[in-house]
């Protein structure tokens, strides 16, 4: 009751990490958002109502009255800018929703004694006011995550992220929402009631007011959550996602909900629930009279306080023209890019490190792989009791701790070819989270059909493996009869178990024409090029967590772009450059120089045309060495063609103003047209879910926009970049060539990583949406991503940075 401040909407943060597999979903909170379709933190855009409009007053003394509410502005002040443990005191707990915590003002107002009481508010309706020990076990754990976010003015996505461990056979009970006051749920409009073919389908739906706003809650007969809407039984983590519409009587708002579970079946997760989203009650007392408050406040779950920040994006070529600027011809083993004073601010910290890199492939091809195994069966392998099938990859544990049982390939692979050259063994490794340190993989070569075994090799120990792992095969070993075996040493413990996918023997890439070009073995090598390909970060080895293919389409009347492609890659640098902070290499608020290189591209291969290289000092080296082309020079019949590298840092500082970001990364081929970037039916892009303040007609910049493309040529006009069918242009790129392989701060051309300012009044105060146009009328380009970010206002919640990665 009284006085109910609310702060609308809120994300998740992108920014903890954890497992990562082929598809590139990072740990915990990344793979939430890969799976939104994108990576999220959250925007505390929002309304807050306090005070003398809705207070309930329990004596109308006025200056009492003043003095209370005046208690209530403080502690907003203190919410806002995440101060709550240092004027509570340190016995506050974030996860204690059965006690209360006081402070009072350290002027008296009116000559009145001022007291603020907080309170954490527990929410989710029918489930009992848990002990803060169990809470917090049960979100810190991550096994079962419950995350929510308005993506407009009339939907709302629920996400159940599970990370099974094996046996686990959860069962839902229940799923619910609050939404607070001003919004409610639009009966029957959720997937859980859309078809009753569903094995989810329930019609057992409560809809009741609850905690001052809403609650809706659909109850099922225990279904199993492997049958839940989206659920994947072979992702890692398993994720569901749950629509509905809900109506708002505050126009261009989106809730501050929370949304909650409940299950059955493991018991280390009976419920769990949006603790991202937290509802403070708040009570004020100046002698007899109170002022009664609540507010929401959605944070970034272990960020620590809520503050400002910003991106930037940065990144280089490795492909340019030596003659016309239209034909890029030399390509280069690597390139350099710098973050300098006053690009990022000297408080900023780090929170995200996104590499990206993108190139064109003309009529090559990979290398097939000795051994290209899925782990989808057991065949081609000898296993003995410590491994067996589990879904569609290896699973070991220890049945003895007296006796070595492997995992051994046979029949043996014939890798004489090979013989004095490099070829890697690779493959997807996890441990489940009960391993410890005293657990060990180990893996072992044969060059005789396993007569004589190698020296072990450890791949991992603990439960938390680097993967992919590689390494490179000894050429003693590269024989006809070659064989590798695995064993497990520890993993004797109840839930201690290992799991390997994707089993993998193959050379570094290598260029060449495919003996048999078709569309679908092109297709394959150029997805595997991308795959597999092994690029450097600084001295750092990556290979892509996510990567995506286009073939280059002709347009009307053409043929020139036949078996042509271009591929790009996302990879999450933010622990490499974690690193490279921690051994001093680059300051600890990104600045610094950055070395991206070993990018597989070509032009146009001619086997049967004698190739020019350039001298070694210049980077060249003969064609195809492995995995890249190292400086080759070679004649272009055709325009086409590129490689470059971006990496985007996003951080977060008290010295920048609130921000929220929107990175849209699904890789496209434009010619012609408007690309549809955010995938809803209609050309360009409509962003939505900011709130413009005032400010921005006295700040200048009221948004900004960066977009990595290739493929633009400067001799070819016409192609535009507009945000509200304004119009943008740069020192480098002028309104009418946007994409014209020329940036402000590339050191050699050849791509688009070009940042446009937006200043009101494009972007005016209260503005929540704007539409972005990339219309090309003459040219083709691809745009690898596009990332924006807006001034938006803040609430109690404080101002903070969040990252919509679509």
């Amino acid at each position: 009751m009284g006085c109910k401040g609310m702060v609308s909407n809120m994300l998740k943060n992108l920014f903890d990490r954890g497992h990562k597999d082929e598809k590139g979903y990072a740990l915990v909170f990344v793979l939430i958002f890969l799976l939104f379709g994108g990576l999220v933190i959250p925007p505390l855009l929002s309304y807050m109502n306090m005070g003398l409009k809705t207070g309930i007053i329990y004596k109308e003394d006025q200056y009492e009255l003043y003095a209370a509410d005046a208690g209530i502005n403080d502690s907003l002040w203190h919410t806002q800018y995440g101060d709550l443990e240092s004027v509570l005191g340190a016995s506050y707990d974030e996860y204690d929703y059965n006690s209360d915590w006081s402070y009072s003002l350290s002027e008296n107002i009116n000559a009145k004694e001022t007291t603020v009481t907080f309170q954490n508010s527990w929410i989710p309706k029918n489930i009992t006011v848990p002990h803060k020990v169990v809470a917090r076990d049960i979100i810190e754990a991550g096994k079962l995550i419950v995350a929510g976010s308005a993506f407009s003015a009339s939907t709302y996505e629920i996400k159940i992220v599970f990370y099974p461990d094996a046996g686990d056979d959860l069962l839902m009970k229940t799923v619910g929402i609050w939404l607070p006051p001003g919004f409610n749920y639009v009966p029957n409009s959720s997937n859980l009631e859309s078809d009753p073919a569903d094995p989810y389908y329930t019609t057992s739906v409560q809809i009741t007011s609850h905690a001052g706003g809403e609650a809706v809650v659909w109850n099922f007969s225990y279904v199993p959550y492997l049958d839940f809407p989206g659920v994947d039984s072979g992702d890692m983590p398993m994720t569901s996602t749950i629509t509905l519409q809900y109506n708002s009587s505050q126009p261009g708002l989106v809730p501050a909900a929370i949304s909650w579970t409940t299950t059955s079946q493991v018991d280390s997760v009976p419920y769990a629930w949006d603790a991202d989203t937290r509802v403070f009650k708040i009570v004020s007392r100046a002698g007899d009279t109170e002022v009664e408050a609540y507010t929401v406040k959605s944070e970034l779950r272990h960020l620590g306080s809520a503050i400002s920040g910003d991106y930037f994006a940065f990144g280089n070529t490795l492909l340019t023209p030596t003659g016309s600027v239209n034909y890029r011809d030399r390509l280069y083993e690597e390139s350099i890019a710098s973050v300098i004073d006053g690009d990022i601010p000297d408080t900023a910290t780090i929170r995200g490190a996104y590499l990206y890199w993108s190139g064109w492939i003309d009529w090559v091809g990979f290398e097939p792989a000795a051994l290209a195994d899925d782990c989808s069966e057991m065949s081609g392998w000898i296993p003995e009791t410590d491994w067996q099938l589990s879904g569609d990859r290896f699973r070991g544990h220890r049945q003895s701790a007296a006796t070595d049982k492997y995992l051994t390939k046979s029949p043996c692979l014939d890798l004489s070819s090979y013989a004095g050259s490099i070829i890697y063994v690779y493959w997807d490794q996890e441990a489940s989270s009960a391993v410890d340190d005293m657990d060990y993989l180990y893996f072992s070569f044969s060059a005789d059909d396993g007569d004589t075994w190698g020296a072990e090799i450890e791949a991992f120990h603990g439960n938390n493996p680097d993967s992919p792992f590689s390494y490179v095969i000894p050429d003693e070993y590269l024989t006809e009869e070659f064989s590798i075996r695995f064993r497990l040493d520890g993993f004797d413990e109840a839930d201690e178990y290992c799991y390997l996918d994707n089993i993998t023997i193959t050379p570094p890439v290598s260029l060449k024409y495919p003996d048999d070009p078709t569309y679908e073995n092109l297709r394959e090598l150029v997805e595997d090029i991308a795959r597999v390909n092994r690029v450097m970060l600084n001295d750092t080895e990556v290979v892509a967590d996510e990567w995506h293919i286009v073939e280059t389409e002709n347009p009307p009347g053409y043929d020139m772009f036949d078996g042509q492609w271009s591929y790009s890659c996302y990879y999450d640098a933010t622990d490499e450059v974690l690193q490279l902070m921690g051994d001093g290499d680059i300051e600890d608020n990104g600045i610094g120089e950055y070395t991206v290189g070993h990018v597989v591209a070509t032009n146009e291969y001619d086997p049967d045309y004698s190739y020019d290289l350039y001298p070694v000092g210049e980077t060249g080296y003969p064609l195809g060495t492995p995995a890249y082309l190292e400086g080759a020079s070679y004649p272009s019949r055709h325009q086409a063609a590129y490689t470059g590298w971006s990496l985007i840092l996003v951080y977060t500082s008290p010295d920048t103003k609130g921000h929220q970001l929107f990175l849209y990364d699904d890789f496209i081929y434009a010619w012609h047209t408007n690309p549809d970037f955010d995938n809803n039916g209609s050309p360009g892009g409509s962003i939505s879910g900011f709130l413009v303040p005032d400010s921005v007609t006295s700040e200048g910049e009221a948004a900004r926009v960066t977009v990595f493309a290739g493929e633009g040529d400067e001799g070819i006009t016409g192609d535009y970049i507009k945000v509200n069918l304004t119009s943008l242009s740069n020192s480098a790129s002028p309104v009418g060539n946007a994409w014209n392989s020329a940036s402000p701060g590339l050191t050699i051309p050849g791509v688009d990583i070009d940042t446009f300012t937006i200043e009101y009044p494009v972007i005016a105060p209260g503005d929540t949406d704007a539409s972005v146009d990339l219309p090309t009328d003459s040219d083709g380009f691809f745009m690898v991503y596009i990332i924006l970010s807006f001034r938006s206002d803040a609430t109690s919640g404080g101002v903070l940075t969040y990252l919509i990665r679509d």
